[in-house]
């Protein structure tokens, strides 16, 4: 059971706690293993980083990902990320 605290967290985040989220694509690119993931509400979305907002992002890799930066649910994540903040998948 989630405390309010660890709730609070992963809100600030853009995650939800005890959601189902959906996995599209799993990659490594220049060494960093990510997670392409969406919330199905279609919205409100990780904020960590390799968030869309994130500055880890190079030109190649956004073009190479085809990232693109709106509030859409879809969103990459490093997996090194997803198993710290997602029980199970």
């Amino acid at each position: 059971r989630k405390t309010n605290l660890q709730k609070q967290v992963a809100k600030d985040l853009g995650l939800v706690i005890s959601h189902s989220y959906s996995v599209f694509q799993a990659k490594e690119i220049d060494g960093v293993q990510l997670l392409q993931i969406r919330n199905p509400w279609g919205n409100f979305e990780w904020q960590g980083v390799w968030g869309d907002k994130s500055s880890k992002w190079t030109s190649k890799m956004k073009k190479d990902l085809n990232l693109k930066v709106k509030d859409d649910g879809l969103f990459w994540m490093d997996f090194t990320d997803v198993k710290k903040y997602f029980g199970r998948v």
